[in-house]
């Protein structure tokens, strides 16, 4: 009966190591999602039955924030030149500080 005593116990002390275990791994999971940035928005939702209208405003709204954020004087000297052909052809990227993740890209 002792020996039955002992693996109970063994058995419970196991259980709760592997609960505890638990919970760490989830509250760094947790911990970590605090750590990330906030999703970054970018582009238009639209709707399958777009009309040409809609569908050309929202492409103005975006080419108008590429342009504030890409061509704006302050952000003139931060293009990264990535490479310069014969031709005159300029290709550069920008990584803009509101949102690092997904550069811009410019070709002239």
């Amino acid at each position: 009966r002792e020996k039955q005593l002992e693996e109970v116990q063994e058995l419970q002390t196991s259980e709760q190591q592997q609960q505890q275990l638990s919970t760490k791994k989830s509250k760094k999971k947790k911990d970590n999602k605090k750590d990330l940035p906030p999703a970054i928005q970018r582009g238009k939702p639209i709707s399958s039955s777009i009309t040409a209208t809609e569908l050309y405003e929202a492409y103005t709204q975006i080419r108008d924030e590429y342009n504030l954020k890409a061509f704006h004087p302050s952000s003139s000297s931060d293009w990264n030149i990535l490479k310069s052909t014969s031709d005159g052809i300029e290709i550069a990227m920008l990584h803009h500080p509101s949102d690092p993740t997904c550069p811009y890209v410019r070709m002239k």
